[in-house]
């Protein structure tokens, strides 16, 4: 629902986190043959996977920034948003999305590795009263624009919803975990420690954030992507969607529910 997703961004406007300008959007297929929204450009780059080379005093201000508009967007009052953003998804609601993408057919088990005993852990360990707010849903480092002093957009909204947070924060971490990746690229070399960000984020919200639950959210961001690898493999294989970096990603797979056992203890 790209239309959704213009109107997540609009919902941000005169917050503390920077959105791209929504210029148009528009349900009706006629202009483009499908709905659409166009904004406005931003001259920015990314910090991970990005056309531009960044000094280690680079990467370490932006990621000081990213955390900072991560923690503003967990600060954003989440109840006046309901009408866009839609009804807080529960947790258990959540991990069952990615349940769903781990029984289907035709998957390569050894992409799957390790998955079921991740599971159980996770529903085992699951928190029960996580802090609620907005959430971005993909908030790693090629999802925010940088430049200058500091993050200048966070782009790429199709997953926002409201939930727990902490979904957030564990994916950052996670994109900054060398032991949950063959292929390391996806990490900026002058990347903050999960353990880092952890403590940049503690430090610009106003509640707590246990060891317990960031270890739960960490290992819940590796079965959410190792969930969607496994099953995006699948359609590339099947031809449903090429892709062949799915190949060189799905490397990692084992390494990302094993980190997640490793993380629940």
């Amino acid at each position: 629902d790209v239309v959704r997703q213009a109107r997540i961004m609009k919902s941000l406007e005169g917050t503390a986190v920077p959105v791209p300008p929504v210029r148009w959007l528009d349900n009706d297929p006629g202009a483009f043959g499908r709905p659409y929204f166009i904004v406005g450009f931003v001259d920015g780059d990314k910090l991970a996977m990005g056309e531009q080379e960044h000094s280690a005093a680079d990467q370490q201000r932006f990621a000081r920034s990213i955390v900072a508009k991560l923690a503003a967007l967990h600060s954003v009052p989440w109840e006046p948003l309901r009408p866009i953003w839609g009804d807080p998804r529960p947790l258990l609601e959540e991990m069952g999305r990615f349940d769903a993408l781990l029984d289907r057919p035709l998957l390569d088990p050894k992409t799957t590795a390790g998955s079921a005993e991740l599971r159980e852990r996770l529903r085992a360990t699951m928190p029960a009263a996580p802090v609620i707010g907005c959430v971005h849903g993909d908030f790693q480092w090629s999802n925010s624009l940088c430049a200058g002093e500091g993050v200048q957009v966070v782009i790429d909204w199709e997953l926002a919803q409201i939930g727990a947070v902490l979904i957030d924060l564990g994916w950052l971490c996670m994109f900054s975990d060398r032991k949950s990746w063959v292929d390391q690229s996806l990490i900026p070399p002058h990347a903050p420690s999960p353990e880092e960000l952890a403590d940049l984020y503690r430090k610009s919200v106003s509640w707590p954030v246990s060891d317990a639950d960031l270890r739960w959210f960490r290992a819940f961001a590796g079965y959410r992507f190792g969930s969607i690898t496994a099953f995006n493999l699948m359609l590339h294989r099947r031809g449903k969607r090429p892709d062949p970096t799915w190949e060189d990603i799905a490397l990692s797979s084992p390494l990302l529910f094993g980190r997640g056992r490793e993380l629940l203890g």
